[in-house]
């Protein structure tokens, strides 16, 4: 064999390894993703908290009513989920969102629908679909007057960030 054909065999060895190992970290990111709970921990949220009605979902806890899907998402009734990308928003824009009643949850309203035996999202999947596991807005003030609290959807935990972020918003009223 001569050194164009070794070089030629390499570079198609070269390429394989390449395509397995991309094809190997693109499953293991999808897996990474999926929402893990635990058998060990009560829900804090179970199905029978709340009544469905299509696209919002009565909590009968704290008698809030909740648009089961983010802003930018859209309720599909075929298969019960909210398709299309959340869109994110900075705090003024998210306030602005609000509409007939709708607003933007205080901290202690959107910590109520955290599930905390799940992560990733620490959501209740089968009331609130496809929620990103990131980042939500509250109309609830931060220590200073240029941030406002966030629950994070990853792992249920609060924190402030600039009202100039960029974050999801899910929106609430009060039920009638």
């Amino acid at each position: 064999m001569d050194n164009n054909n070794l070089r030629s065999a390499d570079q198609e060895m070269m390429m394989k390894t390449i395509i397995i190992i991309a094809l190997t970290f693109g499953f293991l990111s999808g897996v990474a993703h999926a929402q893990s709970c635990s058998s060990t921990i009560d829900k804090s949220t179970p199905d029978v908290r709340f009544i469905t009605s299509n696209d919002e979902v009565k909590d009968l806890v704290t008698n809030l009513t909740w648009k089961r899907c983010a802003q930018g998402q859209t309720w599909n009734s075929d298969d019960a989920s909210c398709t299309d990308a959340s869109l994110t928003f900075t705090w003024s824009q998210a306030l602005s969102e609000a509409y007939d009643g709708w607003r933007v949850p205080n901290i202690k309203e959107l910590h109520s629908i955290v599930e905390v035996s799940c992560r990733s999202p620490a959501i209740n999947e089968m009331i609130f679909p496809n929620t990103d596991s990131d980042n939500f807005w509250t109309a609830s003030p931060y220590i200073n007057n240029a941030h406002t609290w966030s629950v994070s959807f990853t792992d249920g935990n609060d924190q402030g960030f600039s009202k100039s972020e960029g974050m999801f918003v899910r929106l609430v009223k009060d039920a009638s």
